[in-house]
């Protein structure tokens, strides 16, 4: 269930963890540059700590650490002037000799609007780091949603998205109603395409490639014998370099898996995810959409078994694009929550809906 509550508590033992989408992006809202201000309570902390260090780290920024002010029972620190996208929190807490004795991390998403706090609780019985974000509305986790007839994402050209070439990695999350063709994530037409067909066969065609031998002048199109279900969330995933080949799976499950040849042509056209960029061969998708990366690496199995049912930092190398829908109801700007700020924006009768998928 991919629900974010008005309160989270992120519990976060000596070595970081890793939680579900529920628990690990936390807003922080902002006006213009955040000023984001971090608030511990000592109470009840370990008699060892003698000292607590928060770090914001993000990439193609400055990684920012600020010491906390230790006074009575809470500690603060703050950050000024936090350019607004996801931020990595690290908390460390060391001793008198400057030994790390507790550490935890969250995600830290920072957008326009309401001004909050992140408030964090060292446990002294259970030897972690506890981290509490309120802010002014309750969200929830949501999924977009597709009439099959005139709804779409689309995502103007750019150099990251252009980039996958020698590799690529594309994952989503998809409840498709069941019809002929409908378009998960397209680039141009089908400068990478990931689509169903005849009966939700999961098809793949990456311009500039031979996926399928039989047909090796078909622009680098392959499909697979295995369907989706309709009317039910399932995790699609499709890998591609030449080193590698052609991999594709559903949830944990390798489903296929083939040789491939030649280099993807990646071309300037629009990305859109529900639809082509054609006029001939719109191909709209039927159902939800949720939790979309693209990538210019090739994520191992295992990579992407871990993480398919967790929220991303949005810093992991070579994640070029990456949409989770979380925007309001009505929204019509979808949010970007790689480092490349690739932001688009609904068309036809495209909704953001409450989202089932994890």
């Amino acid at each position: 269930m991919k629900a974010i509550l008005g309160t989270i508590w992120v519990v976060l033992s000596l070595s970081a963890i890793s939680c579900d989408k529920a628990n690990v992006v936390a807003p922080i809202q902002t006006n213009g540059p955040a000023s984001v201000k971090i608030g511990l309570s000592m109470k009840n902390a370990p008699s060892n700590v003698a000292s607590v260090v928060g770090i914001l780290s993000r990439q193609g920024y400055d990684t920012l650490t600020s010491v906390f002010e230790i006074s009575n029972d809470s500690a603060r620190c703050e950050f000024d002037n936090i350019a607004a996208g996801t931020w990595n929190l690290v908390v460390n807490a060391y001793d008198a000799s400057q030994k790390l004795q507790y550490t935890g991390s969250t995600s830290v998403l920072v957008v326009g609007g309401e001004i909050s706090a992140v408030n964090l609780v060292l446990n002294a019985a259970t030897g972690t780091i506890s981290v509490t974000v309120t802010w002014g509305v309750a969200q929830a986790g949501n999924a977009l949603s597709l009439d099959g007839m005139t709804g779409f994402l689309e995502v103007p050209n750019s150099a990251s998205l252009s980039s996958p070439d020698s590799a690529i990695t594309l994952e989503a999350w998809v409840d498709p109603v069941d019809q002929y063709y409908n378009t998960v994530i397209a680039k141009g037409s089908w400068n990478y395409l990931l689509e169903f067909a005849g009966g939700l066969y999961p098809g793949v065609i990456l311009y500039g490639t031979t996926l399928d031998a039989s047909a090796p002048n078909y622009w680098g199109r392959l499909m697979v014998n295995d369907t989706v279900p309709a009317n039910q969330w399932t995790h699609i995933a499709v890998t591609y370099s030449q080193s590698t080949g052609i991999r594709v799976y559903y949830g944990d499950q390798l489903v296929y898996q083939g040789t491939g040849t030649g280099q993807i042509s990646a071309g300037s056209l629009p990305l859109r995810i529900g639809a082509r960029v054609d006029s001939v061969y719109t191909e709209y998708f039927k159902g939800e959409i949720d939790d979309v990366r693209i990538w210019d690496v090739v994520r191992s199995q295992s990579d992407i078994i871990q993480n398919m049912n967790k929220e991303l930092t949005g810093l992991e190398k070579g994640l070029v694009a990456y949409y989770k829908f979380d925007e309001s109801p009505g929204s019509i700007s979808i949010h970007d929550s790689s480092p490349y700020h690739n932001d688009g924006r609904l068309h036809g009768n495209a909704q953001i809906v409450p989202s089932t998928a994890f």
